[in-house]
């Protein structure tokens, strides 16, 4: 698959972003897009997993109304040893 330009790139996680975020405005959603393309690990990924992977800290399960603890593309999320809740 060709690389997309930074342009389709960003267009594309905000549509995502969007599905999270109904009521917050195109703006905002690619401006926050922007934000997640600039930082090199997210843009490596794609734009909707970058999406994913953002969205996780925030996530919700609906079905218990619970914060989500397990993102699905793959990559694991780990806090270091001296972190408590």
């Amino acid at each position: 698959m060709d690389a997309l330009r930074p342009t389709e790139w960003i267009a594309k996680c905000a549509e995502r972003l969007h599905t999270r975020w109904h009521t917050v405005e195109t703006a905002q959603l690619e401006e926050i897009a922007v934000d997640i393309w600039k930082d090199d690990a997210l843009r490596s990924m794609g734009p909707v997993e970058a999406a994913v992977f953002w969205l996780a800290p925030v996530a919700v399960d609906d079905t218990e109304g619970k914060s989500a603890t397990k993102v699905k593309v793959g990559h694991v999320l780990e806090l270091p040893p001296s972190h408590t809740f």
